[in-house]
């Protein structure tokens, strides 16, 4: 397993930023209801009481800026431009320092809507009348105290926020130091086999002819964005950036998986399939448990049950010895039922319009 340290500190970087200026937004990330806020900001909290780590200035607020639509503008950046699998901190910065494209960007990303191309360019040379209506619009989301420096001071804001981030670095990379083991952890989590079909199936897209092993790409771990599930590829070659407590949203980070009337019917549609499904309903079961109560032979309970696997419609629970428990998949089986009644109200009202 190759793993980049440099994207998570990279990643950690930023996003302490964006915790410092966003915390109420990142408490309502619709993929974090249900997690309480000390858990979802355990990392970032421990790193600030346990050492003396800079705060940022707040004219680099619109850099870190989070609404819960989208990124920041910084992060935003540094997916753009930044290679994941070769650039390092040195490249990071270089990118930063490239003060006429990160200029451009930076106002692409906020008034893109607005304005067009011309007045972009403006913009981005601090022309009169422009700057005054884009202060306007930005002044709707950051008050202006805080963005004046994005219009006027740009390059000697550019220079605070690499001085501001060459400091904080160093604290980022003793605190990821201390929990190694929890990072190699976090990997192991994501290379079960059942995770690893479920990469493959609904986040990467990619059928059983394609031969990707996942044990064989780049990973970079996250402490304090610990919920990310990221991955950006270059030709069949992937890195996956991972928050230490993935797991916990999951289904929400892998995007739902496309659930058509189609699939579900191939995935269920046979009464062995569903003779499974219910059993499973009262508990993990093996292989050789769902023969014998299904009175059928191992070997014809194991094709079904693969199939089953393969649709992700059950999944691994754990191993006892030789043996394997298998459990329904509540994420699936969501989609399904979702599916469902939407093709059948769609059928009942098609009816009625029909009579």
């Amino acid at each position: 397993m190759n793993i980049n340290e440099t994207v998570g500190i990279i990643y950690d970087t930023i996003f302490y930023g964006v915790a410092y200026f966003n915390r109420k937004s990142l408490a309502m990330h619709p993929d974090l209801i249900g997690t309480d806020e000390r858990t979802r900001f355990f990392h970032y909290n421990n790193l600030r009481s346990t050492t003396h780590v800079p705060d940022p200035p707040d004219c680099l607020l619109p850099l870190f800026y989070y609404n819960n639509h989208r990124c920041s503008v910084l992060t935003a950046y540094f997916h753009k431009y930044f290679n994941y699998f070769s650039d390092t901190l040195a490249d990071f910065y270089s990118m930063l320092r490239d003060k006429s494209r990160f200029k451009k960007f930076v106002m692409d990303y906020y008034f893109h809507d607005t304005f067009n191309e011309k007045e972009l360019q403006k913009l981005c040379l601090s022309e009169g009348q422009t700057v005054l209506r884009a202060a306007e619009i930005l002044s709707q989301i950051i008050e202006i105290k805080y963005h004046s420096a994005l219009f006027y001071h740009f390059n000697e804001m550019v220079d605070t926020a690499v001085e501001f981030l060459t400091q904080l670095i160093p604290f980022i990379q003793t605190y990821r130091s201390r929990r190694k083991t929890e990072a190699l952890d976090t990997l192991q989590k994501f290379m079960v086999d059942d995770i690893q079909l479920l990469v493959k199936k609904r986040r990467l897209k990619l059928d059983d002819s394609h031969e990707v092993q996942l044990e064989k790409q780049v990973y970079s771990v996250c402490h304090i964005n610990q919920y990310i599930v990221a991955d950006f590829c270059i030709g069949n070659k992937y890195i996956f950036v991972l928050g230490v407590d993935w797991s916990k949203v999951f289904s929400h980070a892998l995007n739902p998986p496309h659930v058509t009337m189609q699939s579900v019917m191939t995935a269920l549609g046979h009464p062995v399939k569903v003779e499974i499904v219910n059993e499973l309903r009262q508990q993990d079961l093996t292989i050789s448990q769902l023969a014998r109560r299904l009175h059928l032979a191992r070997t014809s309970i194991s094709r079904y049950v693969q199939d089953l696997l393969n649709e992700l419609v059950i999944v691994r629970s754990r191993k006892s010895g030789p043996e394997i428990y298998y459990t329904l998949n509540s994420t699936y089986l969501r989609y399904a039922k979702a599916t469902f009644d939407e093709f059948l109200d769609q059928a009942i009202l098609d009816s009625d319009k029909a009579l």
